[in-house]
């Protein structure tokens, strides 16, 4: 468990690769919210959702907020159920027409 004065207190759960698949507010502001994530092959998050509701099992049930091609790049990013339409450019590893949240990577060469 972790507490916060501000966020309240929090239970994390995470996989047998130790990454984060969900959590519940116990106390606080946030008290009964739950962060569900999912993860592909690659370790890549794959699904993010906060929900009143306890978060699905298996994970890969969490509905879908990004995708990625066979080159492990992002093909594709949903925001608050919005698609971005999030495309890579292949020739320069730079992320073209991406929401906010994802960073710009760029290649120097």
């Amino acid at each position: 468990m972790s507490s916060d004065s501000v966020m309240g207190d929090w239970l994390f759960s995470y996989d047998t690769l130790n990454r984060l698949t969900s959590s519940l507010a116990m106390v606080g502001p946030y008290t009964s919210q739950s962060g569900c994530w999912a993860y592909d092959s690659f370790g890549n998050r794959t699904a993010e959702s906060w929900q009143t509701a306890a978060c699905p099992t298996p994970e890969t049930s969490v509905p879908a907020t990004a995708s990625y091609n066979g080159s492990n790049q992002v093909t594709w990013t949903s925001v608050n159920a919005a698609a971005s339409g999030c495309l890579a450019d292949k020739l320069v590893d730079t992320f073209r027409s991406c929401p906010v949240t994802l960073c710009k990577v760029q290649r120097i060469m």
